[in-house]
């Protein structure tokens, strides 16, 4: 049986950032989590957090230090963020608004995409260490039907999304891991830079999907601004997220550099 998707974010103070998600974001703590990392090659310990079905786990190395000083735009090959469900933004903003710690990435808030990129209401931000994170709000008659008879304020983790320069070769590493391609559009346009916090984007969003249940992946290729090649981040970066096809797999490197335990 195909293992649900999670994601592991690296920080450097896991049980404030803990608190953070719960508070401001409706997760729940689901248990301490000691597991063995491949890519630093050591056991690592923090906490596993829920929201709904999905699981996000929080783990710290020795030398994890925030990374406030390590921002990344949006369109930068580093960004990967993880979409939020809600069915009231405006509700859902206003209550994120009342805890501290986080930064926003979009520009003026909430922003509704026009119909061709999907018709959503989104807003982007950071959490206290720097982690990209999204508000996803579908719009009527477009929504999955794993959220239609959710009420909570925050349903789930909808997707995580990865910036890629080479969009063939990600689809050909995915599709090799048993995801198929189900949903692109051609994202532009003032509202998608609004979102984005950057200029003009012009960028390819790909959903692939390796089964029925969230989160699935979503693949962002900007054609611009294009940002190049990035050195790789260290593996005990705070920015150095880890997407988890199998929990007890081994550390695969995709080809934009980013983390895969698969």
């Amino acid at each position: 049986m195909t293992e649900a998707l999670r994601i592991r974010l690296v920080a450097a103070r896991p049980e404030t950032l803990a608190e953070f998600y719960c508070t401001a974001l409706g997760f729940s703590r689901s248990g301490n989590l000691v597991a063995h990392d491949p890519f630093c090659g050591t056991p690592v310990s923090g906490c596993c957090l829920r929201l709904g079905d999905q699981f996000v786990e929080i783990v710290r190395f020795e030398r994890s230090t925030p990374s406030s000083t390590q921002l990344i735009a949006s369109n930068d090959p580093h960004f990967q963020h993880f979409a939020i469900a809600v069915p009231d933004m405006p509700r859902a903003m206003q209550h994120l608004s009342t805890r501290t710690g986080w930064t926003a990435i979009s520009a003026g808030g909430a922003r509704q995409l026009p119909r061709s990129s999907g018709g959503a209401i989104a807003f982007k931000f950071r959490d206290p260490e720097g982690h990209p994170l999204e508000l996803l709000q579908f719009p009527k008659g477009n929504m999955s039907e794993v959220w239609c008879n959710k009420i909570q304020l925050f349903m789930g983790i909808d997707h995580t999304a990865i910036v890629v320069g080479n969009l063939q070769a990600s689809i050909s590493f995915l599709e090799e891991e048993g995801f198929e391609k189900t949903a692109a559009s051609l994202n532009k346009g003032a509202e998608q830079a609004a979102l984005d916090g950057v200029t003009a984007p012009v960028v390819d969003v790909v959903a692939l999907s390796r089964g029925v249940q969230p989160p699935h992946l979503e693949l962002l290729h900007y054609r611009q601004p294009a940002a190049g090649v990035a050195p790789r981040l260290a593996d005990d970066c705070v920015l150095a997220t880890r997407t988890i096809l199998r929990r007890e797999g081994e550390g695969v490197i995709g080809p934009d550099g980013h983390r895969f335990i698969t």
